[in-house]
């Protein structure tokens, strides 16, 4: 039988395996931007940054000396219905002591919020059924360009991943992120694609937000 912890100690557990040296697996699900797209690093462009999922795991392996084993199971165009289907599969091969999970801008017009959320509940249900003590960090996606699609269900959706937010699941709002940096900024200055994607700079701002969310 699998130990019992209670829900609020999960992240507290986690950081306990880290200090211990024990190894941990990290398991990311999500679409193109969590699959590092536009990162100059995964373009095989200077200045050859990487992803923003390297970046927040050599953070964590920088203040442990416990291995840390990173598992990024995500893909460009997918959405949250795709994690909820493979998801089972995904955790079964890899079960996960924390999963990332970054859905959303595929989500805009294929689905409602209330289905956006039951999505990502299942996601997470799934990783918790692979590791009851499996701590969860959802990220709400950066703005896309409203030049190139709509951004309506954007904040419906963060406002769907804060109402999970419990039980040992913490919401990174890079909604909230991008929305402040594009007071001073613009979508190119944010982007690799001038649309949907990341720059090197924006990607480290997810590494941070992300560990933030973790550190919380």
């Amino acid at each position: 039988m699998k130990p019992f912890l209670a829900p609020r100690c999960i992240f507290q557990n986690l950081a306990g395996r880290l200090r211990e040296g024990r190894p941990s697996t990290f398991v990311i699900l999500g679409d193109s931007i969590s699959a590092g797209a536009s990162a100059t690093a995964r373009e095989a462009l200077p200045p050859y940054s990487p992803t923003w999922a390297e970046l927040f795991a050599d953070k964590v392996r920088h203040g442990s000396s416990a291995p840390v084993r990173l598992k990024n199971y995500s893909l460009g165009g997918m959405d949250s219905a795709w994690g909820r289907t493979y998801a089972p599969f995904f955790f079964r091969t890899s079960p996960p002591d924390l999963l990332i999970a970054g859905f959303g801008m595929n989500d805009r017009r294929r689905y409602t919020p209330d289905q956006f959320q039951e999505n990502i509940a299942s996601i997470i249900a799934a990783a918790r059924a692979a590791n009851p003590l499996c701590a969860v960090i959802l990220i709400s996606s950066m703005r896309n360009n409203p030049l190139c699609g709509d951004q309506e269900h954007l904040d419906q959706f963060r406002q769907a991943l804060k109402s999970l937010e419990k039980d040992g699941i913490r919401v990174a709002d890079m909604t909230a992120v991008t929305d402040r940096l594009l007071q001073r900024k613009t979508y190119f200055d944010l982007t690799g694609n001038g649309v949907n994607h990341p720059n090197d700079y924006l990607i480290r701002w997810y590494a941070e937000t992300i560990f933030n969310a973790f550190n919380h």
